[in-house]
């Protein structure tokens, strides 16, 4: 429960780079609390905003009884662990138009666990029964990031993956001079020619 709020300032000596004996000051804005489990008062700085009609707790109960544990006695969930963890193979598309997948704790590739990945990594590392290395890029033959079907998807390097999309810009140019391809103003997007 919040009690008040105080300053605190505290005086400094130290050397200039000249060498100099220089005096100054430090002020700290200081939240008084009693902690809602066992009652005793503390004091926290104050970082930013702050609600005074949340529960607080002590250091003291924190290690003892955990947070998790605090936090559902506050009637609040955990900031900790998500209740709405997602399920295994549970897949969302990312703001770049890639599907990930969620691969939870016990992938065997990726360490640390609960992570979605981008399901063409995710496929290709279970073809080849391995972590992508560094430096690997899985790249979309057709240019669909949605279409994650194995014959769909090349495994090349960073260098190769750009001279890929290089190149495939190049063509679309050629077909362009050539009258196969036309470019919308409106959209600002290349079309097949009709």
């Amino acid at each position: 429960m919040f009690i008040k709020e105080s300053i605190k300032k505290n005086s400094y000596t130290k050397k200039s780079k000249y060498g100099k004996l220089i005096e100054y000051e430090r002020t700290k804005t200081l939240t008084h609390w009693n902690c809602d489990y066992c009652g005793i008062e503390f004091a926290k700085c104050r970082n930013g905003k702050y609600s005074t009609h949340v529960k607080s707790y002590c250091k003291e109960c924190i290690k003892k009884l955990g947070v998790n544990k605090l936090a559902s006695l506050a009637g609040y969930e955990s900031k900790v662990k998500n209740i709405f963890e997602p399920k295994i193979g549970e897949i969302v598309i990312d703001k770049d138009g890639y599907r990930q997948i969620y691969i939870g704790k016990n992938y065997p590739f990726r360490k640390g666990g609960y992570a979605h990945i981008r399901e063409h990594q995710y496929i290709m590392e279970i073809h080849l029964n391995r972590a992508l290395k560094k430096g690997e890029v899985v790249h979309h033959i057709d240019g669909n990031k949605l279409n994650n079907s194995l014959d769909n998807l090349f495994l090349t390097t960073v260098a190769e993956h750009n001279k890929l999309h290089a190149s495939s810009e190049s063509i679309v140019f050629e077909l362009y001079k050539k009258g196969a391809v036309t470019f919308d103003k409106e959209t600002g997007r290349y079309k097949i020619a009709n």
